[in-house]
């Protein structure tokens, strides 16, 4: 799913499972300017294999961050989840969705 915001911001995302509670999916890198844990950016594999099954902060290319329950991380896309009150407050932000 391609997700575009008003400033012109592309979010690729996979969507696995949505409730009332979570958005579950992927997102590729392109998606993202970076992702903090602990207050330090994650590169690689190895640095977020650290950070795995706990709430980190990802930054989109706005700069608008949100907090994301990371889950996996390889080469092309990271994956986790994200509260569902958190993206009900961006829905105001969305351009267009294509699926």
């Amino acid at each position: 799913m391609s997700i575009q915001l008003v400033d012109g911001t592309n979010l690729q995302v996979y969507v696995t499972s949505a409730d009332f509670n979570s958005a579950t999916g992927f997102l590729t890198h392109q998606s993202y300017n970076s992702l903090i844990c602990n207050g330090a950016a994650i590169h690689n594999s190895q640095q977020a294999e650290a950070c795995k099954d706990q709430w980190v902060q990802l930054v989109l290319p706005n700069h608008m961050s949100l907090s994301f329950y990371l889950t996996h991380y390889n080469d092309q896309m990271v994956g986790g989840s994200f509260q569902t009150t958190q993206l009900f407050g961006l829905s105001n932000q969305v351009a267009s969705v294509q699926c």
